[in-house]
């Protein structure tokens, strides 16, 4: 039996209104190894606290700690065979030659709102995907939060 990507059940009845991109860019299924590989560039920039606290960022691999334009990136989308996570390890190859990874996992709640991982506990808000979709999906709407203290 064919298994629905992870996302068709996160962005509900919006996932048919996706164009077929983000269908793709979001093929993984549930309990499988599946994985997908994207290459492209990407402009990081901070602000407030995060131009401060860049350096914690990159001791604790939590975000891109480096401000740039046009940053060569590889993000390996992954699925786990154990479980419904969506697994994302993104590598930054600066223009300086330096390389940087993080890594984080989406995990869909009951309620069908998402939750991203990332090191020592810190997650997104949660939030509902299927209300943003597909026209006012941005990821400038997730909002970071130390969830262990």
């Amino acid at each position: 039996m064919q298994k629905k990507p992870i996302f068709q059940s996160i962005f509900g009845e919006s996932w048919h209104n996706l164009p077929s991109v983000m269908h793709k860019h979001y093929a993984n299924r549930p309990f499988t190894k599946d994985q997908v590989i994207i290459e492209g560039e990407m402009d990081v920039k901070f602000k407030g606290i995060f131009k401060i606290i860049s350096l914690i960022l990159k001791l604790t691999s939590i975000l891109a700690p480096i401000q740039g334009q046009n940053i060569p990136v590889r993000v390996i989308f992954k699925s786990d065979e154990n479980d419904n996570s969506f697994h994302l390890l993104r590598h930054f190859n600066y223009l300086s030659g330096k390389a940087y990874w993080f890594n984080s996992k989406i995990v869909e709640q009951e309620n069908g709102s998402t939750i991203e991982w990332l090191n020592l506990g810190l997650s997104s808000e949660p939030i509902n995907l299927a209300h943003y979709a597909p026209i006012d999906f941005h990821y400038e709407r997730i909002r970071m939060l130390w969830n262990y203290l």
